[in-house]
């Protein structure tokens, strides 16, 4: 297994342009929730497992999933925090904040997830989700696509990543 780096593990990312690209990886983040009268609020670190599809166009999936339920293709994706790193008018594995070119997120297509587990970062302690789930956001719908099983897209700070398996590559992400 290789050893990289945030900044080398982006750099590597880059490269990879040859078209929809299945990946494995291990992330570890901060759950999503909110902060008001929460205890866990930056206690608790979420860990998960994830198999996606990298390298796709987004609206163009989306319309033609819309194809084949018979429905008009005409979705049109909206503007939002995040858009696709392109390198040669080819899609990476990799996004950008808008409001910050330089803060980079692995843009995936979620395949299969793995159950995530939530970690007490004082004690390593595993968290019941139950505890944590009235702090948590409702997960988002998708229902703009028009699909009737939607087609997901989702972005994971690099610096989040733990392990990654793309294109014959084993890395352990470090630092």
């Amino acid at each position: 297994m290789k050893r990289m780096t945030v900044g080398q593990v982006a750099d590597f990312l880059k490269g990879i342009r040859q078209g929809a690209t299945f990946i494995g990886f291990t992330s570890e983040s901060e759950p999503k929730m909110r902060k008001t009268n929460n205890p866990y609020f930056g206690k608790v670190v979420k860990v998960n497992t994830h198999n996606a599809k990298v390298n796709c166009d987004y609206e163009a999936g989306v319309n033609r999933r819309l194809d084949k339920e018979g429905k008009e293709p005409d979705f049109v994706a909206k503007g939002n925090w995040h858009a696709p790193l392109m390198i040669d008018d080819k899609y990476t594995p990799l996004a950008y904040k808008v409001s910050d070119p330089d803060e980079l997120y692995l843009r995936y297509f979620p395949e299969k997830s793995g159950t995530p587990v939530f970690v007490d970062k004082e004690t390593g302690e595993l968290v019941d989700k139950a505890k944590l789930a009235p702090f948590m956001p409702a997960p988002s719908t998708y229902e703009n696509q028009g699909l009737d099983s939607p087609n997901e897209i989702k972005v994971m700070k690099l610096s989040n990543i733990r392990r990654i398996s793309i294109a014959g590559e084993d890395i352990e992400v470090i630092g």
